[in-house]
């Protein structure tokens, strides 16, 4: 399933209509969603992480484990997100010693608290885009396990009900009827 639902048509076309474009043929209304994910790719792109962003929306399953972020809709067609355990890691925010993040699905701790970009340095800087991040990702190769306690990977237990308020959040209900 991508990131569409079938019901999220119904919002401006009659299914039978929207079967007589696709001539009953459901490759068809896939192929023109792939080609309308490019083009709205290409124009948001550097705005936003399209990799995160562009997830699959899926049918909720009871035996499936969910990773944070995902996106599942249930039987009534109610779409719902799968909360993060801790705020994403932000390169920019200031974080103190065994403050805990999210980062591509594993969460860690701070070993070693953010020191703010001190004036001279950020004076010695070209212009402000060639100001260095205040903090290193966790995930880094050479120094992130210096900065950063890997507390493991994390996902949402199968069984975790889509009512649980400590998983999911509610994202949106899809119009059923027009």
């Amino acid at each position: 399933m991508g990131y569409i639902i079938k019901s999220d048509y119904q919002k401006q076309i009659q299914p039978s209509l929207l079967n007589q474009l696709t001539q009953d043929d459901d490759a068809i209304r896939a192929a023109a969603e792939q080609a309308a994910e490019a083009e709205v790719r290409s124009y948001l792109a550097g705005l936003y992480d399209m990799e995160r962003e562009w997830t699959p929306v899926t049918e909720w399953s009871d035996a499936a484990p969910y990773k944070a972020g995902s996106r599942v809709y249930d039987s009534e067609q109610v779409l719902y997100h799968a909360k993060f355990p801790f705020p994403v890691f932000d390169a920019q925010a200031m974080y103190k010693r065994g403050d805990k993040v999210w980062w591509k699905d594993k969460t860690y701790e701070c070993r070693i608290a953010t020191t703010a970009l001190g004036h001279e340095t950020a004076l010695q800087q070209r212009n402000i885009q060639s100001l260095p991040a205040v903090n290193v990702c966790p995930d880094n190769a050479l120094i992130g396990a210096q900065y950063w306690a890997d507390l493991g990977a994390y996902q949402i237990a199968a069984g975790a009900a889509l009512s649980s308020d400590a998983y999911w959040r509610w994202a949106i209900a899809a119009i059923t009827n027009c």
